[in-house]
C-alpha cells in the first residue's frame, strides 16, 4: 500500500478571479440605450445598477434572451438620465456580458462623454 501523499490526485479547487480594476458605484438612474452589432439592432429601457470608471451594469426593463443586436461586442450608447437639475449624459461602450435581463458595457477608450442641457430649459 502506497502512503505517499505526493502521489495522490485531488481534483483542483476553481479559482475565481476578479478581473476588476475599479471601483464600483451602485447607481439607479434611468436609461435608454441602442445596441447595434452582428445580429442586428435594438433599442429599449432600463436602469443603470452600477457604474465604474471603466463600465457599467444595466438592468433592461424586458428580456433579453431572444433580442436580436444584444451580443458580446455590440456597439452601444446610453443615455443616462441625470437629477432633475443635472443634464443627460451619453456614453459609448460595448456589451461584453448579457444575461436575462441585465448586460454589462465595458467603456470605450478614448471615447468622449457628452453631457446634454434640458433642450426645453429656457435658454
Amino acid at each position: 500500500m502506497n502512503t505517499n501523499l505526493a502521489s495522490v490526485e485531488r481534483p483542483l479547487a476553481p479559482i475565481v478571479t476578479d478581473r476588476r480594476t475599479s471601483r464600483r458605484l451602485s447607481a439607479d438612474n434611468p436609461v435608454a440605450f441602442t445596441a447595434t452589432g452582428a445580429r442586428g439592432a435594438m433599442a429599449g429601457h432600463g436602469r443603470l445598477i452600477d457604474v465604474s470608471d471603466r463600465g457599467c451594469q444595466i438592468r433592461s426593463d424586458k428580456a433579453l434572451a431572444l433580442t436580436p443586436g444584444l451580443a458580446p461586442s455590440s456597439r452601444m450608447e446610453l443615455r443616462i438620465a441625470g437629477e432633475a437639475d443635472e443634464p443627460t449624459t451619453i456614453l459609448h461602450g460595448c456589451v461584453i456580458w448579457s444575461g436575462d435581463r441585465h448586460f454589462g458595457v465595458q467603456f470605450l477608450p478614448g471615447e468622449q462623454h457628452v453631457r446634454l442641457s434640458d433642450p426645453d430649459a429656457p435658454g
